[in-house]
């Protein structure tokens, strides 16, 4: 809201235009300082009753205090022009909304319908968490940006349905200077308390940078969050870009890159999507019935243990490591792993005989192979089998009778192994059997023999 300096001006056109009541709209004022950096105003905090259904508005300037008050009141909306700076200078967080007992648990209830805009707020070594929101329901948050505090930038307990938009997080904000006076643990932070989840955050656009354990974290007890574009990146030692603890979170389009731990993506929960993000190192999940479609990665990993994942069109730039149970494949395209479509529909990839003479099938990267035989040659054991798969290979003449040897795994259940044609084509077809040992048992074979 562009700032007049007449405050009864400005009240009368806040009026006009927002259609509120003169008794639902306080102008902030100050008691002490002038508003600027060297001396910010002091003494607003205790000045005002933070009331139900009213909006404040915060002119341009810097606002300093030492506790923060509790701002949550049905209805409240703190407006700040553009340029406002909240000054903590005590311990604790510094900004707090807190309906205190948790609904359900503690005989407390949902504060609903709030809304937070264009507010910079700022710590010290004595700051815990920036923002502390408890208990809130339907809240609007936008355009805030914290720097300097030791915990987390923002930090959501048992909340639901409530939209944080354009919030920053960065060493690059210039609140003070460059850098970061105190570096937080982490940027935001969604967790439940006792049987009251976290819920139903709707994260518009973050912009989360430099944190020292974790860009972005969804405790376990926090679920059906949804992350819409935004970055967490170059955050230190062995912080990770976003750590997903919950389920049934929904993230698009996230920028995760350049975090020091290697580390971009670590899901631990299950019954997570993830649409168009990138990142330029690691995706890890340890959990289950997660889903990664589309996107630009680095790399992929599922750990020993974990089941029914599924990867479906994302570009790996680097290598995927499918060591999960039953990990589902589609339409990946990468150095290493390009599809794993089973049975679903024939995918072929082309065979070359490398300088040693032996040949692999990574049977990840589809159901039939063709190799052009300039020369003799062993098929070794196919890579990465599938109990049930069904695989055929296609061999072509080139330029003489060019033998082939078949490696261990390799065995015939229709009464012979196949024979080399002197020329053309021929091919043969085979399962991959774990009840006989993990065999490759050739059930068609087509030479013309």
């Amino acid at each position: 809201m562009k700032k007049i300096p007449s405050a009864s001006l400005l009240l009368a056109l806040c009026l006009f235009s927002a259609g509120l009541n003169a008794a639902e709209f306080v102008h902030t004022r100050a008691t002490a300082g002038n508003g600027t950096t060297a001396s910010p105003w002091i003494g607003w905090d205790t000045a005002i009753t933070w009331s139900p259904h009213t909006t404040y508005l915060f002119e341009s300037g810097h606002y300093a205090y030492v506790n923060s008050p509790n701002f949550l009141k049905p209805g409240i909306q703190l407006i700040g022009d553009a340029g406002v700076y909240l000054h903590h200078l005590g311990s604790g967080p510094a900004f707090v909304m807190d309906a205190g007992a948790i609904p359900g648990v503690e005989g407390g209830q949902w504060i609903q319908n709030v809304r937070v805009d264009n507010l910079n707020i700022y710590g010290n070594t004595n700051t815990t968490d920036g923002i502390y929101l408890r208990g809130v329901r339907n809240g609007q948050f936008n355009h805030l940006s914290v720097k300097d505090v030791k915990s987390a930038a923002i930090r959501t307990l048992a909340c639901v349905t409530n939209i944080l938009q354009n919030f920053r997080c960065t060493h690059h904000e210039p609140l003070q200077n460059s850098g970061f006076l105190v570096r937080p643990k982490f940027g935001i932070v969604t967790e439940g308390r006792g049987a009251d989840w976290s819920t139903t955050w709707t994260i518009i656009n973050p912009v989360i940078e430099g944190m020292s354990e974790a860009g972005i974290w969804f405790k376990a007890d926090s679920y059906g969050h949804t992350i819409i574009n935004g970055t967490s990146e170059e955050n230190i030692g062995a912080a990770v870009g976003i750590k997903v603890d919950g389920r049934y979170n929904v993230i698009t389009n996230l920028d995760v890159e350049q975090n020091v731990s290697g580390i971009d993506f670590l899901v631990s929960g299950s019954f997570n999507t993830f649409q168009g993000c990138t990142s330029d190192s690691l995706f890890k999940i340890t959990g289950h019935h997660n889903n990664v479609m589309a996107g630009f990665y680095n790399n992929l990993s599922v750990d020993p243990g974990c089941y029914q994942n599924t990867l479906m069109n994302p570009k790996v730039q680097g290598a995927v490591s499918e060591l999960g149970n039953d990990t589902r494949y589609f339409g990946i395209t990468g150095s290493e792993l390009r599809s794993r479509l089973g049975v679903v529909m024939p995918v072929v990839s082309d065979l070359n005989i490398p300088a040693n003479g032996i040949v692999s099938s990574n049977v990840a990267w589809g159901t039939l192979f063709n190799l052009y035989a300039n020369r003799s040659f062993t098929l070794a054991n196919p890579l990465n089998p599938v109990n049930g798969q069904t695989v055929t290979w296609r061999f072509y003449q080139a330029g003489g009778q060019h033998s082939v040897t078949f490696g261990s795994q390799f065995v015939s259940i229709v009464g012979r192994m196949p024979i080399v044609p002197a020329s053309g084509s021929w091919q043969f077809t085979a399962t991959y059997n774990t009840m006989v040992g993990g065999k490759w048992e050739i059930t068609s074979i087509a030479d013309g023999q």
